[in-house]
Formats: C-alpha cells, sequence, structure tokens
C-alpha cells in the first residue's frame, strides 16, 4: 500500500511538473532581453523600447555580461522586434557603438575605452551565422572617442508582419587583461 501511494505522489509531482514546463513553453514566455520598434502610428512617435533588461538599467540589453573576468567567453541573446499592434512599417536595425561620457575609463584613470576594448572581442551571430565580429569586421579597431563606430553595421530587419530576431553575442575577454583594467573601471 505505501509502495503504491508513494508511485501516485511521485506521478503526481511529475505530472504538474510537466504541465508547468508545457505551460510555460507553450506561452513562449522567456526573459530575453528585447528591444521594440514603434514605428509611430500610434501616436507617440517612432521609438525603441527595452524590456527584460540587467538589473537597475532601463536599457542593459547584456546582464550576462556583468561581473566579467580575464578568460571569460559570454554569450547573450538579445531580441530585436517591431511592434505588431500598431505599427505598419518595419525598420533596418544596425549595431553601432558610442563612446558614453569620456574617453577615460574612469576619472584620474591613464586607461581609456579603446584600451578596454582592445581586450575583448566581440561576435554577433543570428541562427548560427556570424553577421559581425570585430575579428573579421575590425568593430572595435573603429572606435574612438570622438566618433564611436565610424561605420554602422547590418544586423537584420524588423516588420510588425515579420518574427522577431534572436541574435547571439558573445564576448571574449583576454585573459592577459590585467588589474590595472578592473581599478580603472
Amino acid at each position: 500500500m505505501k509502495h503504491k501511494k508513494l508511485t501516485m505522489i511521485v506521478a503526481l509531482v511529475l505530472v504538474v511538473a510537466l504541465a508547468a514546463g508545457l505551460g510555460i513553453w507553450a506561452t513562449g514566455e522567456t526573459n530575453v532581453p528585447t528591444v521594440t520598434y514603434y514605428d509611430g502610428s500610434d501616436g507617440n512617435g517612432a521609438r525603441f523600447t527595452f524590456t527584460h533588461t540587467g538589473d537597475g538599467s532601463d536599457t542593459n540589453l547584456f546582464p550576462n555580461f556583468s561581473n566579467c573576468m580575464p578568460g571569460d567567453s559570454l554569450t547573450q541573446t538579445i531580441r530585436v522586434q517591431a511592434d505588431g499592434k500598431n505599427g505598419v512599417q518595419g525598420a533596418k536595425i544596425y549595431l553601432r557603438a558610442e563612446i558614453d561620457g569620456d574617453a577615460s575609463a574612469k576619472e584620474g584613470s591613464a586607461i581609456s575605452y579603446n584600451d578596454v576594448l582592445d581586450h575583448i572581442g566581440m561576435t554577433v551571430s543570428k541562427d548560427g551565422v556570424v553577421i559581425a565580429s570585430n575579428k573579421t569586421a575590425k568593430l572595435f579597431s573603429q572606435l574612438d572617442a570622438a566618433d564611436g563606430l565610424k561605420s554602422n553595421v547590418f544586423i537584420a530587419e524588423v516588420g510588425p508582419k515579420t518574427d522577431p530576431v534572436d541574435l547571439d553575442v558573445t564576448i571574449d575577454v583576454d585573459p592577459a587583461m590585467g588589474n590595472a583594467f578592473q581599478e580603472a573601471a
């Protein structure tokens, strides 16, 4: 009797776990950082909104990149989409980097953002195909304090009638990056 009761309890737990898992899968709920383009046809003007961003930020699409260490290889999936409810036209999405603030990584530090970026490799992939990489496109070598990323890199085209585009962004931190960089951050 005890064995039969235990078997029933285990079976019930498995059924509940399976149902919960299927429910999440069926609704497609994920916490993928997402940027959504609205074309302004809703009366609020063209704009981008950000959801599922990192803690403490309204626009951080890369929460997985926090606290990285020399030698780390970290990947973050981000989703790019157009509003499917009100939008009538889409947008072309480009990768562009601009230095936010001073060229120095920290006030009083001799280390610049360019110095930091020289030690970071970045690859952007879509469906397993590399579409941008600083190893091939020299993305970061084009970055400077005055101009940011000098040329836009086409990433995707999104529209209200197209599926969202998931991009995998991978950074590789040079193992030789020393403590001076940590102190400059």
